[in-house]
């Protein structure tokens, strides 16, 4: 039988896990060192708010 639409392939959480924050920092960091050319100091401007 066919399904009216196909299952989702992307599906998003809401919660938080260990190691979350920590990853979204990294990938900020690594993100903006490639596009704009920023040290690992941006790390921790992105670090702070998230942390607090």
């Amino acid at each position: 039988m066919n399904k009216p639409f196909p299952e989702p392939s992307l599906w998003m959480r809401h919660d938080l896990h260990p190691g979350d924050i920590g990853y979204i920092i990294y990938m900020h960091g690594i993100f903006h060192a490639l596009e704009q050319g920023w040290d690992h100091t941006f790390e921790v401007y992105v670090a702070v708010p998230l942390v607090l």
